[in-house]
């Protein structure tokens, strides 16, 4: 099995993502939210990559059947339902509803997986299902991390090495591992004692902290919280059953 991490957006290339396993990783908080909103009922998630696009996709859809969500700079798009806090994904708020997403890093790494053979969502709140579904896929597998505005970002990097070293711990015979899965491994075991912590100390966690959303670190910390995994179905995230 081969595994590729890519470090930040900058580095994807289409063709390098061909018949594989795609797991795409925004720890804070993209993933986080669209594992929430899946586990909590929402009956699809649509994620785009800029926000008039989000806009004009809504008009297809019953106004009662769908949800904007979505964020700029962390925060809310004005006249959308809901921003990128997994908190707000609340049963009563998404069940039996669809949702359209736009965020400033996650959504767009969407844009990157056409030729991919299957894509999932991964965060550290479903981590060990994510690993152990890689596993039992048996395909080589690219992780993908969103970072912020196209550069590293700490959390998504220890996120994706964690899945390393999950696999690895379950005695894969993993081959080929690029050095951006070498480097997200080492990094991932230097914090392995204190994912909050490292939180804290990513440029994204203390932009969160600064706008007041410091619980979400929390939140998105929170290790096998959620046992679900969101796959794409055409354009369309769902359950994966």
């Amino acid at each position: 099995m081969k595994i590729d991490l890519f470090l930040s957006r900058a580095e994807i290339q289409q063709n390098l993502l061909k018949d594989r396993l795609v797991v795409i990783i925004d720890v804070l908080r993209a993933s986080t939210s669209m594992i929430t909103a899946l586990a909590n009922g929402c009956r699809g998630i649509i994620p785009v990559s800029e926000t008039n696009q989000a806009k004009k996709l809504a008009q297809n859809f019953p106004p009662e059947s769908i949800l904007l969500c979505g964020e700029r700079n962390e925060v809310l798009i004005p006249g959308f339902d809901l921003s990128n806090s997994p908190l707000e994904y609340t049963v009563d708020k998404v069940n039996g509803k669809k949702i359209i997403f736009t965020s400033s890093n996650g959504s767009k790494l969407f844009d990157y997986v056409q030729s991919a053979q299957k894509t999932i969502v991964a965060g550290f709140v479903n981590i060990s299902t994510v690993s152990k579904f890689i596993i039992e896929s048996k395909l080589d597998a690219a992780i993908l991390c969103a970072g912020k505005n196209g550069q590293f970002g700490l959390e998504d990097v220890v996120c994706g090495g964690m899945i390393v070293d999950k696999m690895v711990d379950l005695k894969t015979d993993i081959s080929n591992l690029n050095d951006g899965a070498i480097a997200a491994l080492a990094m991932y075991r230097s914090f392995a004692e204190n994912i909050t912590g490292m939180m804290y100390q990513a440029s994204h966690g203390k932009r969160l902290i600064e706008i007041g959303q410091e619980v979400d670190l929390i939140t998105c910390g929170k290790i096998d919280s959620i046992e679900m995994i969101p796959i794409l179905n055409g354009n369309e995230l769902v359950s994966l059953s």
